[in-house]
């Protein structure tokens, strides 16, 4: 989280600053539509720099200038046709799992997955969710206040990443080789443990997005207003690279 200040100790989400490391333009969008005569394609696609291969092959022993890359480049080296990417720890059907968060639709967000702000994500279509194979985006359940402490083995949430700097340790839904209807596109379920689950000890870290659908019927889990539990509008692109079996 290269661009986020936490907010004070007692309650440091939301943060009290936050700036994405890089942002696209009203059009830009990792999409990329290729006509072919045989049949046409889209490419998940994400710029992770502009700058100039000299500057960029200055980076190639990972001394990399996040005002010239993209905030999850950690080496890059067009001489060597090489990039290294930071991934992300989470867990998908109780099972842990890497990814990559390149792009999202909110500032916010982008700057918590230290990703590029792309506002014109806004535009993606969605069905309802798993209504129909071939849906344009998965869940990604966030949790905000889960267990806390580097020790804890609970520990997980958004508070607890601003808190010890480490990864949030979000829940993915339908990955490829799982799910048919996989996207690299995931719409995010924003997930707050209410106060009777706080008091009545029954905050755990989560492993599945099915865990959290029976929280949340069970009136454990909210969404960020209070609300149900549900997706509020935001969506990452973060594509699946590797399960841990």
């Amino acid at each position: 989280m290269l661009g986020v200040t936490p907010g004070p100790a007692n309650a440091p989400f939301p943060p009290a600053k936050f700036q994405p490391g890089s942002v696209g333009d009203a059009t830009y969008t990792p999409m990329v539509y290729v006509e072919n005569s045989a049949k046409s394609v889209i490419l998940n696609a994400p710029v992770v720099s502009q700058a100039s291969e000299a500057e960029l092959n200055a980076m190639c022993a990972g001394n990399v200038d996040h005002s010239k890359v993209h905030d999850k480049v950690v080496a890059i080296c067009p001489r060597d046709e090489t990039v290294t990417l930071s991934m992300t720890l989470g867990f998908t059907f109780d099972k842990p799992i890497q990814y990559l968060s390149t792009e999202a639709n909110n500032p916010l967000v982008a700057a918590l997955e230290n990703a590029t702000f792309a506002p014109a994500l806004e535009d993606l279509p969605f069905a309802l969710e798993d209504a129909s194979p071939g849906e344009s985006a998965e869940r990604i359940v966030v949790v905000v206040n889960g267990p806390t402490g580097l020790d804890n083995p609970h520990r997980q949430g958004l508070v607890s990443a601003l808190t010890d700097g480490r990864g949030p340790l979000n829940i993915l839904g339908g990955i490829p080789t799982i799910n048919l209807d996989y996207s690299p596109m995931w719409r995010l379920f924003p997930a707050v443990w209410t106060d009777e689950a706080i008091k009545k000890g029954y905050r755990y870290r989560m492993t599945s997005a099915l865990q959290a659908a029976e929280m949340s019927t069970r009136g454990y889990l909210k969404s960020l207003d209070g609300g149900d539990f549900r997706a509020v509008g935001f969506v990452v692109n973060c594509p699946v690279v590797y399960r841990i079996n």
